[in-house]
């Protein structure tokens, strides 16, 4: 008879989950998967144990929400040292021990290695903490390549008698690869969550690219993630080799890579020069007189160099504004292209997704088919304006017009090397792409101060965030702002809740060396 309260530990599972002719036929699906290799089991633990430790986490975990360039989610942090709770804190979340116990038990590790193929896992290194995705929770494109990782799991704790349901988001999506370490724009492998499924695949640097899709509705994708490991110092089978030394996602974020959209080129500048009043003219088809005045020009440069940052409400002129809107309006009026293949001339999609995911135009795209105004920031009297505002002599620029879709675009946080000057023209209409609770928000920050830390795991004991500046989606908005180097820079995911798209003109400016 089984025991409720303490199961023995081949109990705590699904009847004939650790056969070997089930795991000889989890080896072959593994085997035949992709775009790499992965396997799913469903069920995988025993109902009730499994009842009883969603219900504990429920009622006795506290779930801290946390928002980065790279995810949205409740998190606990790590739940490994479960042994080092006191007595009591342990009979609260015991089904959890028993559950982690179990995951991390001879026995299954011994299945995991069976299916995959992998080395032997460690006993001693045990790696979990459990997520909540409400709703607009999401994770961006990574790798989960750092340490001595061998294989990444998923155990679902969706709600088990409602189910859940694919449209309701939420799913574990696999992208392949166009070159090692180089994720192609799209998925092509979706694993919806199910209650008691265990999803799996083996952390294969260079290849192990997936996401978390957005949860679209007000329940929560409750699962417990984590890692089996390469066996540790002193155990069996520890071979040194086996700490990772290929690239993370996080480190690769600072690389160029041959394949990488957009391939960014720097233009020459006007050099810096009082406007002449044929430049005030130019100027004032496109721009709010306000800001083209020698008064205006005055005041908006001694706040920048007060803040190194301005930001101007009402940019383009009323009349310019007016019939751009409409455009832009009837553009999002139109079918939004979701597969890199949909996207069609002037846009082009920017890759690699574990970096950024947004369509784009080039610099010198011009004419009919252009939506957004790319012509304004070429011309030598904008230039010289720019260089009287900011007080910066300038040597070049670039600048693209960027359409970031919802429901699908965004990118991580990157530094810069030197210090520039960046300008951003927002232009996205509508009250949800405003809400910063939907994203579309572009921030600047401090840099993290650990190189090596992954992106995607919450550190508990961060408090300070390191926001220098945050600004939220809106129409007809100016930045420009002087980014110092080693500054943080990321457009955050837009959520399929803001109901239309972030659409902008970015544009970094290279200071004249001294």
């Amino acid at each position: 008879m089984v025991d409720s309260q303490n199961p023995s530990m081949l109990d705590r599972f699904s009847p004939h989950v650790l056969d070997i002719e089930e795991a000889d036929r989890l080896a072959g699906e593994y085997k035949n998967s992709g775009p790499y290799n992965h396997a799913v089991i469903q069920p995988v633990i025993n109902d009730t144990l499994l009842r009883n430790v969603r219900k504990e986490l429920m009622n006795n975990i506290h779930f801290t929400e946390k928002v980065t360039d790279i995810y949205r989610v409740w998190q606990t942090g790590d739940l490994a040292n479960l042994d080092g709770l006191d007595e009591n804190e342990k009979n609260m979340l015991k089904y959890l021990h028993q559950l982690r116990d179990a995951l991390y038990s001879e026995e299954f590790r011994t299945h995991v290695q069976r299916i995959t193929g992998c080395p032997p896992l460690s006993a001693s290194k045990k790696d979990l903490s459990v997520n909540v995705y409400a709703k607009g929770g999401h994770l961006m494109n990574h790798d989960d390549v750092i340490g001595t990782r061998c294989v990444s799991y998923i155990l679902y704790l969706v709600e088990p008698d409602e189910g859940w349901k694919p449209e309701y988001g939420g799913s574990l999506r696999l992208y392949p690869t166009l070159q090692p370490s180089f994720p192609a724009a799209d998925f092509c492998k979706v694993i919806p969550p199910q209650w008691n499924q265990l999803s799996f695949f083996r952390v294969k640097p260079g290849h192990s690219f997936h996401d978390v899709e957005e949860v679209y509705v007000d329940k929560p994708r409750m699962a417990i993630s984590g890692w089996f490991h390469y066996p540790q110092p002193g155990e069996f089978g520890y071979n040194p080799q086996n700490v990772d030394s290929a690239i993370s996602t996080l480190q690769s974020l600072t690389m160029k890579m041959d394949l990488e959209l957009p391939k960014l080129s720097n233009f020459p500048v006007a050099k810096p020069e009082l406007l002449s009043q044929e430049d005030t003219k130019v100027l004032s088809k496109y721009i709010n007189p306000l800001y083209i005045t020698a008064e205006g020009i005055d005041m908006l440069s001694k706040r920048f160099f007060k803040d190194s940052a301005i930001v101007l409400v009402e940019f383009l002129n009323p009349d310019f504004s007016k019939q751009l809107l409409q455009q832009v309006v009837g553009a999002e009026k139109q079918p939004t292209p979701k597969h890199a293949s949909e996207v069609s001339f002037p846009w082009k999609t920017s890759i690699p997704p574990h970096k950024h995911r947004y369509l784009y135009l080039d610099h010198e795209e011009q004419g009919p088919d252009v939506l957004l105004p790319m012509e304004l920031q070429r011309l030598p009297a904008f230039q010289r304006w720019i260089q009287l505002v900011s007080g910066l002599p300038l040597e070049s620029f670039y600048q693209i017009g960027r359409r970031f879709r919802p429901g699908s675009d965004f990118t991580l946080a990157s530094t810069n090397e030197t210090a520039t000057l960046e300008a951003t023209l927002c232009l996205s209409p509508g009250t949800e792409i405003a809400n910063t609770e939907n994203g579309a928000y572009s921030v600047y920050m401090i840099g993290d101060e650990d190189p090596d830390a992954d992106a995607a795991v919450y550190k508990g004991d961060q408090q300070d965030d390191g926001i220098l500046l945050s600004l939220p989606a809106a129409w007809n908005v100016f930045s420009l702002v002087y980014r110092d180097e080693g500054v943080l820079e990321f457009v955050k995911y837009v959520s399929e809740a803001a109901g239309s798209s972030r659409w902008d003109i970015f544009s970094q400016w290279n200071p004249i060396p001294e």
